[in-house]
């Protein structure tokens, strides 16, 4: 594990996991969650402590539909948790470059100068952006 991620397993540090979501078709929704899921809980179990919008509001949509599972159906929301999150990591999995949610919030962290970390899901990698958003 390199020393540019060590922040991510600091004591406290609670880090907001940026997955797609929004998809034409239901199925594709429930695998994007499905995947969230896996990977938050891979990192949880490495120490590194996150919170994912995505695995915390499908389930509670499914419940609540008038709640709705769009991205700004929970943009109050999720931007609380922005304040209280330290870091953003970008899970780059299908559909993350077309992500108007995920677009919102590298732009949100990058205003309020919170560090950014790229995922990659296939081998869990995790790198840190430099200071100017570059890969």
């Amino acid at each position: 594990m390199s020393d540019d991620i060590s922040a991510l397993m600091a004591e406290g540090h609670l880090a907001y996991l940026a997955s797609p979501y929004s998809a034409p078709l239901p199925y594709i929704q429930s695998l994007r969650y499905s995947h969230a899921v896996e990977v938050a809980a891979e990192l949880i179990s490495r120490k590194i402590l996150v919170f994912s919008p995505i695995v915390h509001s499908h389930p509670i949509a499914k419940c609540k539909p008038a709640l709705g599972t769009d991205h700004l159906d929970w943009k109050l929301f999720n931007t609380v948790m922005m304040y209280r999150c330290d870091s953003l990591i970008v899970c780059r999995m299908d559909g993350w470059e077309n992500s108007k949610g995920i677009a919102h919030e590298i732009k949100w962290f990058e205003f309020h100068g919170k560090p950014i970390y790229d995922l990659h899901p296939p081998t869990l990698l995790i790198t840190k952006r430099d200071l100017c958003g570059n890969d």
